[in-house]
């Protein structure tokens, strides 16, 4: 996909950049284990969760580019993102 290729470039960049690459330590924190050593992602399947809550009546909108926005601003405002 187009999106995981511009993902795998900007953590790249990332990476080569000190102060980034602060921020990407627990997100990479296996990448160098033991090569020997496998990570095996888990499947996750919510399918049946999701059904559940729709039959009882739980419904909910498509996350939009503007929620995400204010998610993310609201993060900000907390110092979620600093590097102090």
């Amino acid at each position: 996909l187009a999106e995981d290729a511009a993902y795998e470039k900007a953590v790249r960049e990332a990476q080569d950049d000190p102060e980034k690459a602060k921020a990407l330590t627990t997100l990479l924190a296996y990448e160098n284990m033991d090569p020997d050593k496998q990570i095996e992602a888990i499947g996750v399947d919510n399918e049946m969760t999701t059904q559940a809550l729709y039959r009882l009546g739980f419904e909910w909108p498509m996350t939009s580019r503007y929620y995400m926005d204010r998610f993310l601003n609201a993060l900000d405002g907390f110092g979620f993102f600093s590097m102090d």
